[in-house]
């Protein structure tokens, strides 16, 4: 969890597949948590824990679509506050990692936000292990080890793995898919959103664009050995869905283009839109 005690019980699974169920309760902050179910020690699935207050998610209408007012993950959605960075997402991944620890616009190699253990105020010591992607298929990989950062290796800049079969469209192409990080009703945002985009100038660490505010808070590089985050170019990145080729996700680049390519092994915010 990225706020101390944020989540202050959490209940035992009942029910099996889809249906499986459990409770979890929060205390009076906000902030993001990851919670799993293990079998003999193996993950076997993982949810992210968004506690925010439901009714301030706005959403604000562009070319059709509903776009959440903020990055998912941020606790608000005021311009250069500290609490509208979102977090951080590795292209068709459902686990989300740390945005960066401060607000920083521009500059190179800052540190990700801390993270806390189920109870007490001291952070965790390297809650994140950063690994080389596997040449074989890792889609199981990733699903029970959702604290692990692939990176790109062995010939490959995608996460899911060099001989794997291509998986595009974890996130869903035409619906949203289980692995879609977005809350019930959103899906992960759709290139769309930005037809006939126009090039914005940036102001207060970030975009707007269209009545959103698009915060350019960095990214995780592709074949980064550390957890650090880069943040140049006063970039606003965020994923889309896939429709672009086999190997790479789409991401938005607020301040220059449209449609600009990236490996999976990329760490960017995801903003939601409500489900077509």
């Amino acid at each position: 969890q990225d706020t101390p005690n944020l989540i202050t019980a959490v209940s035992a699974l009942s029910g099996t597949g889809k249906n499986a169920t459990f409770t979890v309760s929060a205390g009076s902050a906000s902030g993001n948590a990851l919670v799993a179910s293990k079998i003999d020690g193996t993950i076997y699935w993982s949810w992210h824990i968004w506690v925010t207050d439901e009714s301030s998610l706005a959403s604000v209408v562009t070319n059709g679509y509903q776009v959440m007012d903020r990055n998912l993950g941020a606790i608000n959605a005021t311009p250069g506050d500290p609490g509208v960075m979102g977090l951080i997402y590795q292209g068709g991944r459902k686990d989300p990692f740390p945005p960066v620890a401060a607000f920083t616009p521009s500059g190179n190699y800052i540190p990700m936000k801390p993270l806390y253990p189920p109870s007490g105020l001291t952070p965790l010591t390297d809650p994140i292990t950063i690994t080389p992607a596997p040449a074989n298929v890792n889609l199981g990989g990733a699903i029970n080890n959702p604290t692990f950062y692939y990176r790109a290796s062995f010939g490959t800049s995608n996460w899911y793995g060099q001989l794997a079969e291509k998986r595009v469209g974890l996130w869903g192409i035409m619906y949203k898919s289980d692995f879609d990080p977005c809350p019930a009703g959103w899906q992960v945002f759709n290139e769309n959103v930005f037809l006939n985009f126009v090039p914005q100038t940036m102001t207060n660490g970030g975009y707007e664009y269209l009545g959103n505010y698009y915060p350019a808070q960095g990214y995780l590089n592709y074949s980064s050995v550390t957890l650090t985050f880069l943040v140049v170019e006063q970039s606003a990145w965020i994923w889309s869905l896939w429709n672009m080729g086999q190997e790479r996700g789409i991401a938005m680049q607020i301040n220059n283009t449209i449609n600009a390519a990236a490996f999976t092994t990329y760490g960017f915010p995801v903003r939601c839109i409500r489900e077509q």
